[in-house]
C-alpha cells in the first residue's frame, strides 16, 4: 500500500468517527488535499499534454509539448483545485472522491481519461464552434443611424 493511499484510508478512518453532521472548513481542506495528493497532479497534467499532442488538429510538435509542460505550475494548479473543491463539495463527498479516485478502479479510469477527452474534446469543441456561429447568424442586425 503506497503511502498516499494509507493517509487517505486514515483520513476516511479518521473522518468516519466523527459525527456525520460534521461538515467543517478545516475538514474541507483536509479531505480536498488527500483528494489532490492522491489524484497526482503533475501525473494528470502530462497526461493531459499527451493526449493533446495526439490532436493531429493542433499540429503540436516534440517541442512544442515540453514547452506547454514547461508552462504549468503543478503547486499553483493543485491550490486552485483545493480551493474551488472545498468551495463545491462537503467534506463527506471529498472524502469519498479521495478514496474513490485512490482505489484500483479510479486509478484506472484516471489513466484513460486524457485518452477519453482527446477523443471527445474535438467534437465537442466543433459543435460549440457551430453553434457560436449559428447563433451570430441569427442575431438580428440593428441598422446603424
Amino acid at each position: 500500500m503506497t503511502a498516499t493511499r494509507f493517509l487517505v484510508i486514515f483520513a476516511a478512518l479518521v473522518m468516519m468517527a466523527a459525527p456525520a453532521s460534521a461538515d467543517t472548513p478545516e475538514g474541507r481542506l483536509a479531505a480536498a488535499k488527500a483528494y489532490v495528493k492522491v489524484a497526482d497532479v503533475p501525473k494528470m497534467m502530462n497526461e493531459m499534454v499527451d493526449a493533446m499532442a495526439q490532436n493531429p488538429q493542433l499540429g503540436l510538435t516534440a517541442g512544442h509539448v515540453e514547452q506547454i509542460r514547461g508552462m504549468f505550475d503543478h503547486g499553483e494548479m493543485e491550490n486552485l483545485m483545493v480551493e474551488k473543491m472545498t468551495k463545491h463539495f462537503t467534506e463527506e463527498e471529498l472524502l469519498k472522491l479521495a478514496e474513490f479516485y485512490g482505489s484500483p478502479e479510479g486509478i484506472s479510469i484516471m489513466k484513460k481519461m486524457p485518452a477519453y477527452m482527446s477523443d471527445v474534446m474535438p467534437f465537442v469543441q466543433q459543435k460549440v464552434a457551430e453553434a457560436v456561429q449559428k447563433a451570430k447568424a441569427q442575431q438580428p442586425t440593428t441598422p446603424t443611424p
